[in-house]
């Protein structure tokens, strides 16, 4: 087998792998994500920190 059909088959195999590998990686499962306006920010964040949930939060200011 020459160099460039080695090459060939070299990629085929990662992407077989890839193929393979992607849907048992965390960040690749269909999670939904939730968007919450709480009024009480701290007891939202202790009950996703019990949770084990991840926790974005977005504030702003009008001046």
């Amino acid at each position: 087998m020459d160099r460039r059909g080695k090459t060939i088959l070299a990629v085929v195999l990662v992407l077989v792998a890839a193929v393979l590998v992607w849907p048992r990686l965390p960040f690749a499962r269909n999670n939904v994500t939730e968007f919450k306006v709480t009024e009480r920010p701290a007891q939202a964040l202790q009950a996703a920190r019990t949770a084990g949930r991840p926790v974005f939060l977005e504030f702003y200011a009008r001046w």
